[in-house]
């Protein structure tokens, strides 16, 4: 897999979707997923300490889907308890400007999460693939809320 960039990103502005209904019977990873021309978010969760981990154990990173929608058109009313957001904050961010199968979107978290721990941030367990499209191709996100750690001292 090709080199992916770290970007710290700050969202200024929330991400509204609707949420998906049946959330057990979403295959993030289906081909009907993956050739969708509709912007899609999915959240999973990282479980245990692999969230924490530099070497994380690749066969364990990536936990249960706790919800997916697609977005919000313009114009378009959800009732509230249907709605979703990408919240404002700041992320760590990577993407590839294709569609990725499930292997390849984990190398691409994993690499994220490596580089973030390196540059003494601290990922959440919360972890997002958002699919789009630009220019009628395909693009992956890798979302991963953050804190910065503060400095310290030495004694």
């Amino acid at each position: 897999m090709e080199q992916v960039e770290l970007i710290k990103l700050t969202l200024l502005a929330p991400i509204l979707y609707a949420a998906d209904e049946g959330i057990d019977s979403i295959d993030p990873w289906s081909q009907a997923e993956v050739e969708s021309s509709e912007e899609r978010l999915f959240c999973f969760e990282i479980p245990g300490q692999e969230a924490f981990s530099i070497e994380p154990d690749i066969d364990y990173f990536l936990g249960p889907l706790l919800f997916s929608g697609r977005v919000l058109k313009k114009g378009e009313f959800v009732r509230p308890e249907k709605l979703l957001e990408l919240s404002a904050g700041k992320y760590l961010f990577s993407q590839r400007r294709r569609a990725l199968n499930q292997a390849d979107f984990v190398l691409m978290a994993l690499e994220n999460q490596k580089d973030g721990l390196w540059e003494r941030l601290r990922p959440g367990k919360i972890l997002y693939l958002r699919r789009l499209f630009e220019d009628q191709s395909p693009i992956t996100q890798v979302l991963r809320p953050y804190h910065q750690e503060p400095a310290r001292l030495r004694h």
